[in-house]
Formats: structure tokens, sequence, C-alpha cells
């Protein structure tokens, strides 16, 4: 996309969806703040799934539309049909998609736009996809948990048990939890469905969901007792509960790291809890109702929500603490007085123009310099640039380094109001 195509007023209009993931800042629970929201779906955002180039991710909505948003593009790309709220799985070149349509898992390929496999006469909505994409473990009508071939649509084998009600394939691809109508959570081998270990006291899981950890260490279960509890992936130990503190638990995440959980909840509050301790750390506040998706970026920088509202909102690290208030700070928010495009490789900020009379021209910013960060942190994107200093209020002084001719230089500027 061109500079003048990006170009945009400080405090002007910005695109809906782009790639905030700030590269040299892992997402810190106690500095977490949204950076973008997006307004997804008419009905409830009930699931996501992460494509590993952390700039494409798939959502399923109340009104059972599928779609996929990729960084950068306003509009997301819609695949046609119809499908059920609880699943969806995305491939990690983001190529090919996998929901349930009816009581089919279909799998679906972006860039041919045709249908690559069928799965039919599923009886749950829950399903769960190996890594590689070519198998699938769902509930058949028979009320069976088995695992088919998703290319040739075939049954392979049956799983010990009972048809489950959620399922979650590892990372390694090696094993599978299921989540029993019994209340019962098993841990089955996926090369021949057989139980190696039950998870003890998982509770009963109605409304809930399983998970694995990113490095398939740790098993989430989170139950209608309003609890997520945390078990050793490896021998069905049980590692820690996150009781319920607010409305009953819908949903969890484990951060890249293995250091946060990340549990949504059903007031529309999210919670991040110390994995190591198993104490709350902060919670988070962005949704109107009650969250019913989360996942972490496979990099590890951003957590994505979606909720009962409709909203999907990406949260990452936030920004450090504004300066100390200037003397002439007015209570109006700052501003710098430019224009800017994205750098090349999403690498700073360039400025296209400079407003007369402004802070931008009275610190001494120039057209084609590279602001590369602002009040001591990084900056990657115009949004970022635009979050630091609106954050901000008239008379504050902000540090901006710029890259200008190849060396770098720091520039004092205080910020004004906006015209």
């Amino acid at each position: 996309m061109s500079r003048a195509a990006l170009a945009l007023l400080l405090l002007g209009a910005l695109p809906l969806h782009a790639d905030t993931s700030r590269r040299h800042s892992p997402f810190d629970p106690r500095n977490a703040a949204v950076v973008r929201s997006i307004d997804a779906h008419r009905g409830a955002v009930r699931a996501i799934a992460f494509a590993a180039d952390q700039r494409t991710f798939a959502t399923i909505g109340g009104e059972r539309a599928l779609k996929v948003w990729r960084a950068g593009v306003r509009e997301p790309r819609v695949v046609p049909g119809t499908y059920q709220v609880e699943n969806v799985w995305l491939s990690r070149d983001a190529r090919i998609v996998v929901a349930l349509s009816g009581t089919s898992v279909v799998g679906y390929d972006l860039d041919t736009g045709k249908t690559i496999g069928s799965i039919d006469n599923i009886a749950w909505r829950r399903f769960a996809v190996s890594p590689d994409g070519a198998r699938v473990i769902a509930t058949t009508a028979e009320m069976q948990s088995a695992v088919f071939d998703l290319a040739r649509g075939t049954k392979l084998f049956t799983a010990e048990g009972e048809g489950a009600l959620a399922y979650a394939w590892s990372p390694d691809g090696k094993r599978i939890v299921m989540a029993g109508q019994d209340g019962s959570v098993r841990v089955c081998s996926a090369s021949d469905g057989k139980q190696i270990f039950l998870l003890e006291n998982a509770g009963a899981l109605l409304t809930g969901d399983v998970k694995f950890s990113p490095d398939g260490k740790l098993i989430l279960v989170t139950t209608n007792d309003g609890a997520t509890r945390v078990f050793n992936g490896e021998n069905g130990d049980q590692v820690l509960t996150a009781e319920r503190t607010s409305g009953a638990h819908r949903c969890a995440a484990v951060s890249k790291d293995g250091k946060t959980l990340a549990t949504g909840h059903q007031d529309g509050a999210i919670r991040l809890w110390d994995l190591k301790t198993g104490k709350e750390i902060r919670r988070l506040d962005g949704h109107a109702s009650g969250v019913r998706a989360l996942g972490f970026s496979p990099d590890g920088r951003t957590l994505v929500s979606g909720g009962n509202d409709g909203a999907v909102r990406i949260w990452a690290r936030g920004f450090a603490p504004p300066p100390k208030p200037g003397p002439e700070r007015s209570g109006k928010p700052g501003f710098l007085g430019m224009t800017g495009a994205d750098g090349a490789g999403d690498r700073g900020v360039v400025v296209d123009s400079v407003i007369a009379g402004t802070a931008a021209e009275k610190g001494g910013l120039k057209v084609g310099d590279l602001i590369l960060g602002v009040g001591g942190n990084d900056v990657n994107t115009f949004e970022e640039l635009r979050s630091v200093v609106t954050g901000l209020q008239e008379g504050d002084e902000l540090e901006v380094r710029i890259e200008r001719d190849g060396k770098e230089q720091k520039l004092k500027v205080k910020l004004g109001a906006r015209p």
C-alpha cells in the first residue's frame, strides 16, 4: 500500500484491523491494554483460531458467519455458508479453515475457494483438528468419539468412552483430551484412541471447554461450576484452580511463555492469573457482556477476546507511563501535528508532512524523518504513535527518537492541542 493511502492525520480515522502486535514487546499482564477493537459479528463471538503468521485469525459469531481477519485489511474474508458457533480451526499457513456446517465438519481452502473435505453426521458442535490438519475428532450420531481422515471423510478409529462434549488436540499431535457427558475428562492416544489417564476432579463440563497450553505441558478445563482447573498434561496431576471471582468462567487460554492464564467470564471480564503462584494478577474490562472466546497469538504478544457483545478486542502490552505533567498542561488531548505512514517492514513511522506552528514543527520534526520511538517506547505503526500521543495532554513533554539521513537522534517535543 502506498504512503499516500496510509497517510492519516494524527487524530484521524484508522483501518478497522491492522497488525498491532509490538514486535519487541511480549504480552505483559500487568501492562496490557486494548490496542484494537472490532465490531466483528451481529451475534456473540464464540470461537477464535490463529494462524502461525500472527497476522491472521478466524472467528465465528452467533449469526453463524465465519470470518477470516488479516492484518492491514479493513474488511474480513467471509467464508460462504452458515456455521455452528462452538469451534473453528485455522491452519498455520492461514490457507485452510475447518468449521461445523449443519452436521458436517467441513474443510475450506481459502486460496481456491473450494471444499477440501467433509465429515458427515456429527452430533455435537465441538471437535478438534490435528496440528497438521489431516485428522479430526468429533462425536458421531451414534454418540461415539471418532477420529476421521478429513480429506477422505472416513473414520479411522473410535476412541475409548462415549461421545464427548469437548475436545482438544495436543500441539505435538500425540494426545487428545476429551471431556465426557458424565463429567469425566480423559487423555487418550491420538494414534489409537486408547486412554492414557483420567483427570481427577475435573468438574462438570456442560458449558465449559478444554484446551492444551501452547507447549502441551498443561491442560485447561473450564467448567460450569465457575472455575478453571489446570492439570499437568503429562501425568494428569492438578496444578491449580482459578476460582470464580466474578461471573462464571466461559473460556481460558495460556500465554506462550507458560506464565499467564487468561480466563473469560460471564460478566464480561477477563482475569489474568500467575500460573506459578495461582494468584490473580489483574482484571481486564473490555466487553459489555460475557467473554466466550480467548486466544493468545502464536508469538505470545497479543491476547484476542470475543464476547457476547459481538466485539473482538485485541490486547497487547501497553505503553510506558506518560511523562510528568508540564506547566502548561490543560487537560486537552495531546496533538503532535503531522501526517505519517507505516515505515517499510512495519519499522517506525515516516513523516509525510508537518503542520506549521504545531508541536511537530517546533520540536524539529521534518518530512522524511523516520520516527522510531516516543516516550521511551518503540513505535512500529502509526496506530502506536497515535495511541501514545492521544493518551497524553497539552503541555506534556515527549522525547521522540528518529532516524534522519541514516543516523538516529532524539528530539524534545512539548505537545500542543488540536486547533
